[in-house]
């Protein structure tokens, strides 16, 4: 499964077919149901047997895994940026 190019536009591309086929799915939440569902359905198509398509799940879960860590990963490391402050008062031009 390697040599794949997952990008944020593809992933937008992805999510927004499912949610003009069920706008609910706006809701990442059911959005990844859709998508476990057509893997499940994708595979139930295969000539596979019971055991081809368990090591199969069990590849994609592992693969899933790995790709939701990087992620979480690669968020973590990035820098927080400060928390917004309220402004107050009166700016006039020429103010310093």
């Amino acid at each position: 499964m390697s040599g794949l190019q997952l990008t944020i536009p593809l992933v937008e591309d992805v999510l927004k077919a499912i949610i003009q086929h069920d706008p609910r799915a706006d809701d990442h939440g059911l959005a990844m149901q859709y998508m476990a569902a057509i893997n499940g359905f994708l595979l139930g198509h295969q000539d596979f047997n019971e055991q081809q398509r368990t090591e199969f799940l069990n590849q994609l879960q592992g693969f899933s895994e790995q790709v939701c860590n990087d992620i979480v990963s690669q968020r973590s490391s990035q820098p927080v940026p400060p928390p917004q402050q309220e402004a107050f008062g009166v700016w006039k031009p020429g103010d310093q």
